[in-house]
């Protein structure tokens, strides 16, 4: 009977300790499978950012070239490089803001990009101007692309970096 009570000890100590096992490697690749990739320089080429004083997309908050009035939009901008994604804001009161890409992660076959708008210069003059980044992506047509605005401006530190 003493035996049989440590043999069943024994199996519950190493079925507990077993499951906990499981569980921190099952956490670690949950953790390794889900954070994405971020990156800047693998497949992002070439990028320009500035400022139009005409709106620039209606609609939504970017283009890729893809879409058929992608040419005729980046024409207009008097941009000299080829780009395939363009990503405009809305309106801003005052000249002097910028429109910067935070980081662009890649999970798959998405590419999340990330920018914020920032005031760079005071100006006392009332102008409304539109951001925009033009950016080349190689192979854009493999990826479902999505872009967020950095809204999290109130934290002590860049969630972002």
């Amino acid at each position: 009977m003493l035996i049989r009570a440590r043999i069943k000890t024994l199996f519950l100590y190493f079925i507990r300790n077993l499951f906990k096992f499981l569980n921190i490697i099952y956490f670690l690749l949950l953790i390794l499978l889900v954070i994405p990739k971020v990156y800047a320089n693998e497949n992002l080429n070439n990028f320009y950012c500035g400022v139009s004083n005409d709106k620039i997309l209606n609609e939504k908050s970017f283009i890729t070239k893809k879409e058929e009035n992608f040419d005729l939009i980046v024409n207009n901008l008097s941009v000299s490089k080829k780009f395939n994604l363009l990503i405009a804001s809305e309106y801003t009161p005052k000249p002097g803001y910028k429109m910067s890409i935070i980081k662009i992660k890649k999970k798959k076959e998405k590419i999340t990009i990330y920018y914020e708008i920032e005031k760079k210069e005071t100006s006392l003059i009332t102008v409304i101007t539109f951001p925009f980044c033009l950016l080349e992506i190689e192979q854009i047509e493999n990826y479902n692309i999505k872009v967020k605005k950095r809204i999290l401006k109130f934290l002590p530190f860049n969630i972002f970096n």
